[in-house]
């Protein structure tokens, strides 16, 4: 008798664990780009798509003719990943002209879950006449910014 009642409890619980797994599943959106254009598109997508973000940099010198940016909003509560393979064969270059990358997060509220992670990537020869950095200026006052295995190189 104890055999067939953990019979009947057996598809109950798998159901419900799947009605959980799919209950507490988070959104997340992957980017793969191979050129700068690329890289600002799914920038453009990321600060507005309510979900956490990874963009995946394909290994290549990606010349920056203009500033890469990234503006959240207030209400953004979503993580955004940058990640090349490693710094040596991924690089964002400015070619002493411009500013290479810009994430603007001051607009967040305290608490704010809107994390940012840069890693695996070079900048180099970033350029910049203002205060905000040549390689990468970060707004961020109340989420993470972790850079991690980065290499920045010739800027000013």
């Amino acid at each position: 008798m104890g055999g067939k009642t953990m019979t009947k409890r057996a598809p109950f619980v798998g159901v419900v664990l799947c009605f959980l797994l799919f209950a507490f599943s988070v959104e997340a959106a992957v980017f793969e780009v191979i050129d700068s254009f690329e890289l600002q598109e799914a920038l453009t997508i990321a600060q507005a798509n309510g979900e956490d973000d990874t963009i995946n940099l394909a290994p290549g010198l990606y010349t920056v003719s203009s500033t890469l940016t990234y503006f959240a909003v207030e209400s953004e509560n979503y993580a955004l990943t940058i990640q090349g393979q490693k710094p040596e064969i991924t690089i964002l270059d400015g070619g002493n002209s411009t500013a290479i990358l810009e994430i603007d997060q001051s607009a967040l509220t305290e608490g704010a879950g809107a994390h940012v992670t840069l890693k695996g990537i070079a900048f180099r020869n970033g350029n910049q006449s203002s205060l905000l950095g040549g390689a990468v200026f970060i707004a961020n006052y109340y989420a993470q910014t972790t850079i991690e295995d980065c290499e920045f190189q010739t800027n000013t």
